[in-house]
């Protein structure tokens, strides 16, 4: 992505929907990983459920990575959704120098369809600074 002032992320466990923001316009790109989209699961990729943590954790790390490198230039983010895992992304951001000068909101909420995730952006951006 070109420089970018503001996305959202709608950040699952095992997908994430980035959204950019440009005055009422939204373009979304849905990010997974290579091992969902190959229909690779614990229990076929490893044979034994005990390693599931460590698939989840591959995942996780394998989609993060991918939003850092669509996140360059953007000046402010919001990452919402319904599982804990925005909370990871953000902790991962912070500790990243690239996005010290990024303003960053976290926000809880429901499961959402792609319409109310853009609608919730809409809402969010265009009355205020996150």
């Amino acid at each position: 992505m070109s420089t970018v002032k503001k996305i959202g992320i709608w950040v699952d466990n095992s997908i994430a929907n980035l959204m950019e923001y440009t005055t009422g316009m939204i373009k979304t790109i849905t990010v997974e990983s290579e091992m969902l989209k190959l229909g690779l699961d614990y229990n076929t990729s490893y044979g034994n459920p005990a390693f599931a943590q460590i698939y989840e954790q591959k995942l996780q790390s394998e989609i993060y990575n991918k939003l850092i490198k669509m996140l360059e230039n953007c000046k402010e983010v919001i990452l919402f959704g319904p599982t804990y895992n925005k909370v990871k992304l953000y902790n991962k951001l912070v500790t990243d120098f690239g996005f010290k000068g990024t303003r960053i909101a976290v926000v809880k909420t429901d499961e959402m369809t792609k319409k109310e995730q853009e609608a919730f952006l809409e809402e969010r951006f265009s009355k205020s600074n996150l």
